[in-house]
């Protein structure tokens, strides 16, 4: 199998709040073709692209929400719960696929986020597995979230009494991601 990283789109891009990491995942060859997950691992305070993660790391991802597994080459990975005491690096964050697509929303809460005034680099590690429990080559990448990057939050569709996005609101609903919507709408929050 082989997997691309797409979003951020190079090393060293600047980030604040939440963000989707993006790719794709393709399997071409073997017994049973496609992709069967893709595994992510996320190290911090780091640039080091060939940084495994470690112990703090790990646990991090764990108690902020991320879905983590090991034993990832068996037919039924290990989901784990709980902190962990030895091997970080025989454990991974599960991303989303849909198709030929990957996805991962990471810092939901805030857990990469520098104290004000900072920056805090942080290096991913991307795996595709095929259907055969074959790894992929991995791809590594670095980006760094600064607190003084700006922001969106608390974001709202309305919709005004005056069609120049003034007057009333009239309809409002928070965003939400892959949302779809039909007619005129402003997207409002804070920045």
């Amino acid at each position: 199998p082989q997997v691309t990283i797409s979003y951020p789109a190079k090393d060293g891009e600047i980030l604040g709040g939440a963000v989707t990491l993006l790719g794709t995942a393709s399997d071409t060859i073997g017994t049973n073709i496609g992709i069967k997950n893709v595994w992510v691992q996320i190290m911090s305070d780091t640039k080091d692209l060939a940084k495994k993660p470690s112990k703090d790391d790990v646990n991090l991802w764990i108690n902020n929400g991320y879905k983590v597994y090991t034993n990832i080459n068996e037919n039924s990975p290990t989901e784990v719960n709980s902190a962990i005491d030895s091997s970080p690096e025989n454990y991974y964050i599960q991303a989303n696929v849909s198709g030929s697509s990957w996805s991962l929303k990471i810092n939901v809460k805030n857990e990469f986020s520098p104290k004000e005034g900072f920056k805090k680099e942080i290096v991913y590690r991307v795996y595709a597995q095929d259907l055969d429990n074959n790894l992929s080559k991995y791809q590594t990448q670095y980006s760094i979230f600064d607190a003084d990057n700006p922001v969106l939050s608390d974001l709202y569709l309305r919709q005004y009494s005056d069609p120049n996005g003034t007057g009333t609101i009239t309809a409002s609903r928070p965003y939400e991601d892959d949302m779809w919507i039909k007619g005129n709408w402003w997207l409002c929050g804070t920045v």
